[in-house]
């Protein structure tokens, strides 16, 4: 079978909510990229109310054969549709996908390139990504964003913390497909939406941290969290546990103490604000999702 050289050979998903101040950047690190083959960028305005959509539609209408542009009159997310999965990836051509959603953006115009060379001659790897680093808006600082320090991203390295970067992805979209369609289909509901992806295409091949620095998160807080910011920092932390005690079942992962590393890391972080009465939350919030939910 001759392939169809006109297809994209990457399909870049890119999130968009009311950017209009970073949103160029964004959209310049996408055109700026050199390769050797073609890639789309589908971006995804959630009905912005502050000219997002406008220099998206700008940009379309300057790179036609670049952006494939979902514009939308009602917030989605509002409404609790999953964004990618209704209107972004049902969309994507591309062997491989990337993402970076529009207030972040690529600095390394050969980013793509590499990444592709990676899996092109890696086929027992199903993702890789990359070092990047981190804006802080407030203070206009700039410094290594440091997800963890091993290169080689192991089932039990990956499990201990999310070591992946989604500004720096690309993975095989063939892999994403099977997420898509059979492991997430009855999966509950957990705050974070891409590190479930990670453990998933771990458990089907290798992932890879390139040393490059390709790109730029932006911080938009940069102060430290106050109490009330607190309380939410640690349901974050606990729905991430669940995650893994979740993902560990299902996949038959067999990796242990989870929940001991929950309560250990949970206990640091209430103790900091004195809130006890969260402690005592997450008890019991280990009992149930252990007994009842995974």
């Amino acid at each position: 079978m001759v392939e169809d050289t006109a297809l994209p050979v990457v399909s870049v998903i890119c999130l968009a909510y009311n950017h209009s101040r970073y949103i160029r950047k964004c959209l310049d690190g996408f055109v700026m990229q050199q390769t050797d083959f073609r890639y789309e960028v589908i971006i995804h305005d959630d009905a912005s109310d502050d000219g997002t959509d406008l220099i998206i539609k700008e940009y379309a209408d300057r790179y036609p054969d670049i952006f494939v542009p979902v514009y939308q009159t009602v917030n989605q997310y509002s409404q609790g549709v999953p964004i990618g999965k209704a209107f972004l990836y049902p969309r994507a051509k591309g062997k491989y996908i990337a993402e970076c959603e529009g207030d972040d953006y690529w600095t390394d115009p050969l980013k793509l390139q590499k990444q592709v060379d990676f899996l092109e001659s890696h086929p027992d790897y199903v993702l890789c990504s990359t070092n990047c680093n981190m804006l802080i808006e407030k203070t206009g600082e700039i410094v290594p964003w440091i997800l963890g320090t091993e290169d080689e991203i192991s089932m039990e390295y990956l499990m201990e913390n999310n070591r992946v970067a989604t500004l720096t992805v690309l993975y095989r979209a063939d892999v994403l497909d099977d997420y898509l369609n059979d492991f997430s289909v009855d999966m509950p509901k957990f705050l974070m939406g891409d590190y479930p992806m990670w453990i998933y295409f771990r458990s089907r091949g290798k992932i890879r941290k390139l040393p490059d620095v390709t790109a730029m998160y932006l911080n938009r807080e940069g102060s430290e969290s106050h109490k009330t910011d607190r309380f939410e920092y640690v349901k974050f932390m606990m729905s991430s546990f669940d995650l893994r005690v979740y993902c560990n079942k299902k996949l038959n992962l067999r990796i242990k103490n989870i929940r001991l590393r929950e309560l250990n890391t949970v206990r640091k972080e209430c103790r900091k604000v004195r809130e006890w009465p969260l402690f005592l939350y997450c008890i019991y919030d280990c009992i149930y999702n252990e007994v009842v939910r995974v």
